[in-house]
């Protein structure tokens, strides 16, 4: 994206997304040498995007409504688990906050055309070029079916998607606490793959398709040492990960930049109140890591 295109989109607004961009990563182009260089230019995207979502009158009534349904919804489950009749107000509070974070960490299904308008507003509050709907003449019911398969798709991907390494893990020493962590840092990175849909779902242009993910090969690695179900898990990984590959591609090309992008919205997570906002912020900060990681990939192309 030429700077020209930045300043134009942004014209008049007063510290517009292109602004923040200029201050924050103009001179940042070029690919950083030193990995906590590159950690901190996914956690500045974060930043950027709450500091957005405050300030952007039309990238925060776009989330707004998505954000209040989602916590009704959260809050309604919540209603229920309590109206047993041994239950307390911290039985409500672990159900709310149980709903929430599952929500958070799955597509959005129901709500996917809402939070497709937050990909397409926060693609213009962050100064980038507008996006592209993928299926625009799709019909509710049909989306509905496809993103509900997409979703029990991406359960079966972090329930199970790595059975047969944790199968492995389980004969090394110190084995559950082992197993417990890989498995809670799977469910973690599958959380930023699912922040990525939207936005590289709204890039404009093909995307085509792409050979297999990191998780694929070494599957693959794996099973050429003759280690019994690898040659299986990596099919099965394969075809269970299918929709997501550019996402998962962008993680391995860019996987400094996704560390610090992933913590930093895990944190926003956390923050009372705020973290009602998580998938809108994590939207926009993903919107804008795609595009400055674009731009410096441009920087870097010789001309010519």
């Amino acid at each position: 994206m030429a700077n020209g295109e930045a300043s134009e989109g942004s014209r008049g607004r007063p510290e517009s997304g292109a602004q923040l961009a200029e201050q924050d990563n103009g001179a940042q182009l070029s690919e950083p040498a030193r990995p906590v260089e590159r950690v901190k230019i996914g956690a500045r995207q974060v930043l950027r995007a709450a500091k957005l979502l405050s300030s952007d009158r039309a990238l925060l009534r776009a989330a707004l409504l998505p954000t209040v349904l989602t916590t009704l919804g959260c809050v309604l489950f919540a209603w229920l688990s309590a109206s047993d009749h041994d239950a307390d107000e911290g039985t409500a509070l672990q159900a709310f906050i149980g709903a929430f974070l599952t929500l958070s960490a799955m597509p959005p299904t129901v709500l996917q055309r809402q939070w497709m308008r937050v990909g397409l507003v926060a693609r213009t509050a962050v100064g980038t070029t507008p996006g592209e709907l993928e299926r625009p003449n799709e019909r509710y019911l049909g989306m509905l079916w496809r993103e509900t398969l997409k979703a029990m798709r991406q359960a079966v991907a972090v329930a199970i998607g790595l059975g047969p390494l944790l199968v492995l893990l389980h004969l090394l020493p110190y084995s559950a606490y082992t197993v417990a962590g890989v498995s809670a840092a799977w469910a973690g990175y599958w959380t930023i793959v699912d922040a990525f849909e939207i936005p590289m779902e709204l890039v404009p242009g093909k995307q085509g398709e792409l050979p297999p993910s990191w998780f694929e090969r070494g599957f693959l690695k794996l099973a050429s040492w003759r280690i019994p179900f690898f040659g299986w898990g990596a099919r099965f990984a394969g075809w269970i990960a299918k929709p997501w590959r550019h996402e998962v591609r962008f993680t391995e090309r860019h996987p400094w930049e996704t560390l610090g992008f992933g913590l930093t919205a895990g944190l926003f997570l956390l923050i009372p109140g705020v973290g009602l906002f998580f998938r809108a912020i994590a939207i926009s900060g993903a919107t804008s890591l795609i595009a400055h990681c674009k731009e410096s990939e441009a920087a870097l192309t010789p001309s010519g």
